[in-house]
């Protein structure tokens, strides 16, 4: 442990401190100004952390290097794996970014350095340095001058006598696919590998007194390294295919590392490679693994679908055909596997499939400026690929939220697909994708992927080998079943593994067995190869095997062991490097078992292989060791503190008043930032343990307000309305507040856009206005917002009713309240909603509304109101003969750029009605698609009604559309004029004052 007792007031060039991390910090820079005279090292300001690092720029080359600088106090600990997250992801964005130093006032462990590598391992960033708190102690016993004017006493560190060499860490790398650097079992004295080619060795090392005398450091003969070197953390890199010994896959092969001192070997450590096939192809998998191979090979660019029951081995065989297509791999072909787990992670693979279609590029972390970059280089409008679109998916990606990554994808992926395909014409190389487990994808990861396969264009050099549980109904797809094993092989199977034979494999196993499935019969081969008799296999059947294959079958699972449990606890992911640290050699057994996923930095439950039910007495069997464990994760992984919180008192509801607090406070400030998806997960966990709450009712009910509202914002809005009528049932025998009326008026505003209520709306708007009036005189604190809502939402719903005298007298109601409350973004609300509603009236009054609410929304809290407001004025202008449909297309694609997905679907339907206009019918028919495809666009009744309306003239066909709540109004004119002249040729805007015979279309498109 150093004990970095530095000087309590410290003067350097200039500046005096008397913080120890600003000290530090200077002393850091010293440091690299005497170990690289030539470069001109400087402090940079402080970062958002408060931290300042360092930086080199050579005006010369337009090159620059950077200093990452962390101080602690806690010494006696690595410093942790996440502390330089930032750095890795704004470096990416710092194209002449040559080298990186990484310095530390304490140790720098393996899970950091293998994080760092791993992150820049293909980025363009070649060099990285590891300077630790040792090393620099060291480097100070060398310069007792610094040392002196640094410290009060000298640094509590004795440099070694004798030189010597230690390694940090070891890994051998090798592809995953052809986008993807996997680490084997780093540190581990034994690696299986499957490949015999494209193994990397990797490793660090620390090397004592060499400063002056160069290290010659060798592995099986192979020079690693000639050169002084300081005691810093040094990196060792070797192609093992260029070592002089050849690779045998039936035998070890061992690497030994060592050093030469004095014309004497020392070694520093021995590894072993050993080679593992996935195991046995069977005869059924054989006929489907020859029919894809020979497809890919013909190069028909085509889509296999390898589909079957539970445990018929698909992930095996998909694995294989994928081990074995990257062991013969060209330059002119790419490999991309992907492996969906049924998280919402699985977004996040979708983001790479596809950028990997058009990009080609795998690793976000690593290509987020290439992808901006190629998107601004080719504009696509309105397409998946806008550049903002994209920069707020990398984004998403980076902090790991996923719901958003959904959202995003929902609402852009649907608009001109075929662009995934069609973006860049100029690769000259095939791509082979093998995706795993498409039957785990949730609904709206698969709707989104569906996308992407009915996008499919087989001349683009692509093929897909898909494995799940259904056959797959898309064009260019070849559906392939995979059967489980016959009885047959099975005999001959076992036949083979014992040293006597059975003539009937009824002498074993009942005629019901598991010896069907794949990896049960691999497993059961590997087990019986020492016995002896029929006898002997029988009994291991019964007394063991059968349980075994029971709980794999019915997907179950006896939890017996805390490291698993622990990991289906935490649902959300539990980090890896944390794991590895607490029980290595149980982490590798259950991913090779396959009951827990590892995806990027963390491991997940699999919910494939066992269900999601834990008992009860299992939770309470292991209370003692999970309890500490979780609280270990929230001080250890800080950053998802209130995960591990969540993921406690589910489970553990004795917890839930103890971490209540934590949690809502971090939701409030989750919520005020508008970070709903964050919001929405955690609000979940308090609401569901709300009856062991012993604090304040009214907290509560904000979760519960919290929730609906999040939902509201994610789509979720059906859910949303039952949380909002639980909240207002509670208000029966108490004072109503402001979290009653805030609820209350969403309830209105549902209502609303349920588009089955208006006859009823007025009388219920009424009784809440009457309800916040009686109120407010008494309670100063009441806000006006909810009051203003409803006000506002009885003026549009008389407009809907045709009732404009009404609607007229409360538009001025509306005006008056919003001058009184000084609320001028509700003048802008109530003029840009009462506009909306007399455009089958007056849309030349229609038009001044809106660019009077215009004038409202120049705020950045109103950019949505004020781009959907734009929309209306492009469009109104256009059915007035003013506008052009390029200005309103240029609308609609700063409303795509901003994510505001249904006002951008929305404007579709416009540019329908604006085509029909136009008497263009094709380009009609094409916004009217891509209006109604989106998931998120559908069972809303406003846009059933619209889309009844474009399609029965499109069609020349009447398209059934009822709604009794409608009766007796304009809307229901419509719809009766639809159905009775469906076959005209011709269309025009429905006006209120004028009937026309042509077909009429209602202008209210939004």
């Amino acid at each position: 442990m150093l004990n970095w007792n530095f000087k309590d007031t410290i003067s350097y060039q200039g500046e005096t401190t008397t913080q120890d991390s600003r000290k530090f910090e200077f002393l850091v820079e010293v440091y690299l100004k005497k170990r690289f005279p030539l470069e001109n090292w400087r402090l940079t300001k402080a970062t958002r952390d408060g931290n300042r690092d360092l930086e080199n720029f050579c005006e010369f080359s337009g090159t620059s290097m950077w200093a990452e600088v962390k101080y602690t106090i806690h010494t006696d600990e690595n410093i942790s794996s996440r502390k330089y997250d930032s750095t890795l992801v704004s470096s990416m964005f710092e194209k002449n970014l040559i080298k990186i130093f990484f310095i530390s006032s304490t140790s720098m462990g393996n899970n950091l350095i293998e994080r760092i590598k791993k992150f820049y391992y293909l980025s363009t960033v070649k060099k990285i340095a590891f300077v630790d708190g040792y090393a620099l102690a060291y480097w100070l016993k060398k310069n007792p001058d610094v040392e002196t004017f640094f410290f009060n006493t000298p640094v509590n560190y004795t440099p070694p006598t004798a030189p010597n060499v230690q390694l940090q860490c070891i890994r051998i790398l090798y592809e995953s696919d052809s986008y993807t650097i996997d680490s084997v079992l780093e540190d581990e004295v034994v690696y299986p590998l499957y490949l015999s080619n494209n193994y990397i060795l990797e490793g660090e090392f620390t090397a004592y007194g060499f400063d002056t005398t160069p290290l010659f450091l060798y592995c099986n003969n192979e020079l690693l390294y000639k050169e002084t070197v300081p005691p810093e953390i040094t990196t060792f890199s070797l192609n093992l295919g260029e070592l002089e010994e050849e690779f045998d896959i039936n035998k070890e092969f061992s690497l030994d590392i060592y050093y030469k001192l004095h014309n004497k070997r020392i070694d520093c450590g021995n590894y072993k490679l050993r080679f593992a096939s996935l195991g046995r192809i069977f005869s059924n998998q054989s006929q489907v693994y020859i029919s894809v191979q020979n497809g890919i090979k013909s190069a028909n660019n085509k889509m296999y679908n390898i589909y079957g029951p539970h445990g018929s081995g698909k992930s095996w065989l998909l694995n294989n055909l994928k081990n074995d297509t990257l062991k013969g791999i060209t330059p002119d072909k790419k490999i991309i596997y992907i492996n969906f787990t049924g998280q919402m992670t699985d977004g996040a693979d979708i983001c790479r499939l596809i950028f990997t279609l058009v990009f080609n590029f795998y690793s976000l972390s690593i290509s987020a400026t290439a992808f901006t970059h190629y998107c601004r280089e080719n504009s696509i409008a309105n397409s998946f690929f806008n550049s903002k679109n994209i920069e707020l998916l990398i984004q998403a990606l980076q902090d790991e939220d996923y719901l958003t990554i959904q959202k995003t994808l929902c609402g852009s992926i649907f608009s001109k697909t075929k662009k995934i395909f069609e973006a860049c014409n100029d690769f000259a190389y095939e791509r082979i994708y093998f995706i795993d487990n498409v039957n785990l994808l949730n609904e709206t990861n698969y709707s989104i992927f569906k996308e992407i396969l009915n996008a499919f264009n087989p001349r683009k050099n692509i093929s897909f080998v898909i494995a799940g549980r259904e056959p797959l109904d898309f064009s260019n797809m070849e559906n392939i079943p995979l059967e489980y094993i016959e009885d047959a092989e099975i005999l001959g199977i076992i036949n083979e593994c014992i040293p006597f034979t059975v003539n009937n494999l009824n002498e074993i196993v009942p005629n019901k067995h598991y010896l069907k499935y794949p990896g049960l019969l691999h497993s059961f081969a590997q087990e019986i190869g020492s016995f002896h008799s029929s006898r002997e296999i029988k009994q291991f059947y019964i007394d063991s095997f059968y349980n075994n294959a029971v709980r794999y079958i019915k997907g179950t699972f006896v939890f017996d062991d805390v490291l698993l449990l622990l990991i289906c606890i935490m649902k959300d992911g539990v980090p890896y490097a944390v794991l590895q640290e607490l029980a290595f050699n149980k982490i590798k057994y259950l991913l090779g078992k396959k009951y827990i996923i590892h995806n990027g930095d963390y491991v997940y439950p699999n919910f494939e292989i066992w269900n999601k039910y834990i008992p009860q007495k299992v939770i309470e069997d292991y209370k003692e060791k999970i309890v500490p464990c979780l609280q270990n994760f929230m001080v250890r992984d800080k950053d998802r503190k209130e995960l591990y919180q969540c993921a406690l008192i589910e489970y553990y509801p004795q917890y839930y008043n103890l971490y209540f607090d934590s949690i809502y406070e971090y939701i409030d400030v989750c919520f005020k930032n508008n970070k709903y998806s964050k919001v929405l997960s955690l609000c979940e966990s308090l609401k569901k343990g709300s009856v062991y709450y012993g604090g304040p009712a009214e907290k509560i009910e904000n979760v519960k307000y919290f929730l609906a509202f999040s939902y509201m914002h994610c789509d979720i809005s059906q859910k949303a309305l039952g949380i909002f009528y639980e909240i207002t049932s509670n208000y029966k025998l108490k004072a109503k507040d402001n979290l009653y009326f805030k609820a209350e008026a969403q309830i209105i505003d549902a209502k609303y856009w349920s588009f089955q209520e208006f006859k009823t709306l007025p009388a219920y708007i009424n009784e809440f206005r009457k309800s916040w009036s009686i109120i407010e005189p008494k309670n100063p604190q009441l806000e006006a917002r909810s009051f203003l809502t409803a006000t506002n939402r009885m003026m549009v719903t008389y407009l809907a009713l045709d009732k404009i005298r009404l609607a007229n007298k409360w538009l001025q109601k509306n005006v008056r309240l919003a001058i009184k409350y000084e609320s001028d973004e509700h003048l802008g609300y109530t003029y840009m909603d009462y506009a909306k509603g007399i455009y089958h009236l007056n849309l030349s009054l229609a038009l001044k509304y809106l660019e009077l609410a215009d004038l409202h929304f120049q705020m950045p809290s109103e950019h949505r109101r004020h781009l959907d407001c734009q929309c209306e004025i492009q469009y109104v202008k256009f059915l007035l003969g003013t506008g052009s449909i390029e200005q309103l297309q240029l609308s609609q694609e700063a409303l795509f750029e901003n994510q505001y997905w249904i006002q951008y679907y929305k404007c579709h339907l416009k540019l329908s009605v604006c085509y029909i206009l136009m008497g263009k019918r094709e380009e009609a028919l094409q916004h009217l698609l891509e209006a109604e495809a989106p998931a998120i666009m559908k069972n809303d009744e406003r846009i059933k009604y619209l889309c009844c309306m474009i399609g029965t003239f499109l069609y020349s066909d009447p398209i059934p559309y009822e709604n009794l709540a409608l009766a007796g109004t304009s809307y229901h004119k419509i719809i009766r004029n639809t159905h009775l002249n469906f076959k005209q040729s011709n269309a025009v805007i429905y006006n209120a004052k004028e009937t026309s015979p042509s077909y009429n279309l209602d202008p209210r498109v939004w």
